[in-house]
């Protein structure tokens, strides 16, 4: 199968962030094919980063599969967490590439901090499991304004019916991400 050639990787929706913020870091997964079952786990310093929560992102219920969250088990400085699609009839896995989970935290202190994925494991609908090198990234906290890491909103103009997405609905609106260049 081809799931040796996915890659996942760590993507906080601002780097820099800001700090005494929550901020979202999306385990994003690209190249997936025949996707039924995810499992990572992230390690972060406590002393920068406060766990806040972990949300299943929407790539893997892409198939049109019944998701189930796997977790998360975690202690400070370790998060581990999956999610597996149910077998429906003869629909395969998911495909392509997006979010496989959103993990929010707080920051806490200034400076830089490793967010390291590691252990993650992918499962096909015929289960035939892969373990890929997760892509770490380096989360630099400031006290100055947080700086987008996706791509650049464009204002509402007035009148229209488009706004600017807020930060709480953000993610919503990122179904699948796959523009990540």
């Amino acid at each position: 199968m081809a799931q040796a050639t996915s890659r996942v990787s760590v993507e906080p929706e601002v780097n820099p962030a800001p700090l005494g913020a929550e901020l979202d870091v999306f385990i994003f997964i690209e190249d997936a094919d025949d996707l039924a079952a995810f499992q990572f786990t992230l390690d972060y310093d406590d002393a920068y980063l406060e766990y806040v929560s972990t949300d299943l992102g929407p790539f893997l219920g892409t198939s049109g599969r019944e998701v189930l969250e796997l977790g998360p088990d975690h202690v400070p400085g370790t998060l581990t967490f999956g999610g597996l699609a149910l077998p429906q009839g003869s629909l395969p896995g998911a495909e392509g590439a997006g979010d496989l989970a959103i993990v929010r935290f707080k920051t806490l202190a200034l400076g830089d901090t490793e967010l390291d994925l590691t252990e993650v494991l992918l499962e096909t609908s015929d289960t035939t499991r892969t373990e890929v090198e997760g892509v770490d990234e380096t989360l630099t906290i400031t006290d100055a304004e947080p700086t987008p890491t996706g791509p650049a909103e464009t204002p509402a103009t007035p009148g229209s019916a488009t706004a600017t997405p807020g930060p709480t609905d953000q993610y919503l609106l990122h179904v699948p991400r796959v523009d990540r260049g």
